[in-house]
């Protein structure tokens, strides 16, 4: 894009500051023509129907947007500036692809497809989810196109564009928008598709980690600040195997310093108050080997599943999370949160009939232990109904899971 078309788009937005936030949401676009842009935007009603809108950019002397559906004002204007923030920030990275040409790189070999730079591949990844739709077909697609390039990256020796390529990639699918419902809350997102690419391209990161760093440091920082920004796509990513390629060098004691000035670390004797970050001290706790403020932020990590299966409508990705922690961490993690919380929900996420054999007896007498304390506090009014219920709860957890020991 030309000076004189940012400027056209930068004048617009400095005359239209709206601090409305529209209900749509951005959900893919691409540069389409010679000042001309392509994207969807799109909400969840409350029947968790999707309703899609296609905007169409136009910016020459001036900038105009049209829109596939009637819009009220206030969500026409809040879609339009969204927009073009969105295309200012991408005007400011060079581009090697031209915008007529997205279909014939698709088309060529791997062996064919030549070097593009970090943009070029947002603006592929954004012309095929516009054209083909988000789904696992789509995603396999342009991996197809960006693991090779990755690859080539990496042979090259050309660090710097590998981490701004990703950072751009990552920026772009760690979204997790919420939509709320009449009851309860709908979650949406990519990122569950881009996973298994993830895990491998920030294996290698870590695994090449003082390659990376000593090429752009600040690019290494922006890297994992995204993961910090955004825990529950972090969470899924970063789950079960990180412990065996994060490993000990200068460039990361740095790395970890950087941190550390920008979040606070998970602390146990103060967790109620949730002003740490969570991903931060994940990293962080795994990287300097203390176990049992790592196992406290593992805690924390399942608390938020159980919170998130109470929240959303659609928590299949938290079970899934959940299980796989409590598959690395062991069943032991769940009792050691039960003892401190005695919230029975934890045994409906979790059900006791999946702990191992060996343990549900343990299971068994927590629960006892827990009737014995909501009992005691039936004497607070405060406390009467929400302990009456507890008791409720416990008792027929003891009667479906140990119905011979309840009824002896």
């Amino acid at each position: 894009m030309n000076d004189a078309r940012r400027q056209v788009i930068s004048d617009y937005l400095q005359a239209h500051d709206t601090h409305y936030q529209g209900k749509y949401r951005f959900k893919c676009g691409y540069h389409s023509g010679d000042g001309e842009y392509k994207c969807i935007y799109y909400l969840v009603d409350v029947t968790m129907r999707e309703l899609t809108i296609f905007v169409d950019v136009h910016v020459n002397q001036t900038c105009k947007v049209d829109f596939s559906v009637d819009l009220n004002e206030e969500e026409r204007e809040a879609i339009t500036v969204n927009v073009l923030q969105k295309i200012l920030l991408k005007s400011g990275y060079d581009s090697a692809l031209h915008w007529s040409l997205y279909d014939k790189y698709l088309d060529l070999s791997s062996d064919e497809r030549y070097q593009l730079l970090p943009v070029d591949y947002l603006d592929i990844f954004g012309y095929i989810r516009y054209h083909r739709g988000i789904n696992q077909k789509s995603i396999d697609a342009f991996y197809d196109v960006l693991m090779p390039a990755l690859g080539w990256m990496l042979e090259k020796k050309n660090y710097a564009t590998y981490l701004e390529t990703m950072c751009l990639i990552l920026n772009d699918i760690a979204y997790v928008h919420e939509w709320d419902l009449s009851m309860e809350t709908y979650v949406s997102s990519e990122y569950q598709y881009h996973l298994y690419y993830i895990r491998g391209i920030l294996k290698t990161f870590y695994a090449r980690f003082e390659d990376f760093y000593n090429a752009d440091s600040d690019l290494c920082e922006q890297l994992v600040v995204i993961l910090c920004e955004n825990p529950r796509f972090a969470l899924h990513v970063l789950v079960n195997y990180l412990r065996k390629v994060l490993h000990h060098s200068d460039e990361q004691d740095e790395m970890m310093q950087r941190l550390e000035k920008r979040y606070t670390v998970y602390d146990m004797s103060e967790r109620r108050s949730w002003t740490y970050n969570m991903i931060f001290s994940y990293l962080f706790y795994m990287y300097i080997g203390d176990d049992d403020s790592f196992r406290g932020v593992i805690r924390e990590v399942l608390r938020k599943v159980m919170s998130n299966c109470l929240r959303y409508v659609n928590h299949d990705l938290d079970i899934a999370l959940g299980n796989a922690l409590v598959g690395t961490m062991g069943y032991e993690i769940l009792l050691e949160i039960f003892s401190e919380d005695y919230n029975t929900f934890l045994f409906t996420v979790f059900p006791i009939d999946t702990f191992p054999n060996n343990l549900q007896i343990n299971v068994r007498d927590q629960l006892v232990e827990a009737i014995l304390f909501f009992s005691a506090r039936m004497d607070n009014e405060k406390y009467k109904q929400s302990s009456f219920e507890q008791i409720l709860n416990i008792n027929r957890l003891l009667i479906f899971n140990f119905r011979d020991w309840y009824n002896s």
